[in-house]
């Protein structure tokens, strides 16, 4: 390991070996002086091994992304990781009778700059919002979960740059109702929710709460997030006039995703 003192960012891939041996993750710890970036991607370690190399690393670790189920101790571990800037989880395998106390020690992750949750329980995803009443994790710039209440996510993050979310068509309503508070937002993914209406994105582009609202507007969307680069959508009906009137008013904007051109339901 000595000549890896100076690898800075380590990422194992499940391509060539999934079950990594018990022998692997101490000497890196040990051993990678100035490793900062970690992606466990799908791989299987043993639990105390990732225990010993997180709280080895609990000062150090800039980056951390793991696809397996981390157990709850090694979860806290995380936790205590106190100068990650990024994460990336896509499943944490918690008991749900305690998920709102789960998601809650992510608040010790103050310096955390991006939070990317991808596969949690339905209990886990509902407790999400909740990081960020009261100012807390108020650095993060880029999210991505599935929404149960986008509302009080956008209340509260007005600091955001990237946002990735999926959501019923009520939910995404509701939250989108309030996304001009995120008004230096500049990429914004929808992929991957099926009821993303056109109505949906009505009220990303006016900004309104009005209920009754009809029509295609999203030619008003420069007048409210004035910094937005990138549109991502999948699974949306669209009249492709929108399109056009859209790239007229914002021709740096970026539209990518797979949508249905014609009226929305």
């Amino acid at each position: 390991m000595s000549s890896l003192q100076n690898l800075s960012h380590l990422s194992f891939t499940d391509r060539h070996i999934h079950l990594v041996p018990d022998v692997v993750l101490k000497p890196i710890a040990d051993g990678c002086l100035s490793l900062q970036h970690m992606d466990l991607g799908a791989c299987m370690f043993n639990d105390e091994d990732i225990r010993y190399f997180l709280t080895k690393k609990q000062t150090q670790l800039s980056s951390f992304r793991s696809k397996l189920c981390l157990s709850f101790e090694s979860y806290k571990c995380l936790t205590q990781c106190k100068n990650l800037e990024h994460l990336h989880l896509d499943t944490l395998g918690h008991s749900s009778n305690n998920a709102s106390s789960n998601i809650k020690l992510l608040r010790n992750l103050t310096n955390l700059k991006t939070l990317m949750l991808n596969d949690l329980t339905k209990e886990e995803f509902r407790a999400v919002p909740r990081l960020f009443v009261r100012g807390h994790l108020s650095n993060v710039t880029k999210l991505g979960y599935i929404a149960y209440d986008l509302r009080t996510v956008v209340k509260n993050c007005p600091q955001l740059l990237e946002l990735t979310v999926r959501g019923t068509k009520h939910v995404l309503e509701g939250g989108f109702k309030h996304i001009g508070n995120c008004k230096n937002l500049r990429c914004l993914s929808l992929s991957g929710s099926s009821e993303v209406t056109a109505k949906c994105l009505e009220y990303v582009a006016a900004d309104i709460s009005d209920s009754g609202f009809t029509g295609n507007n999203f030619h008003l969307i420069p007048s409210h997030l004035v910094h937005l680069r990138e549109l991502v959508i999948y699974a949306c009906r669209v009249n492709d006039e929108v399109w056009d009137r859209l790239l007229k008013k914002m021709p740096h904007l970026k539209l990518t995703g797979r949508y249905v051109v014609g009226d929305d339901d």
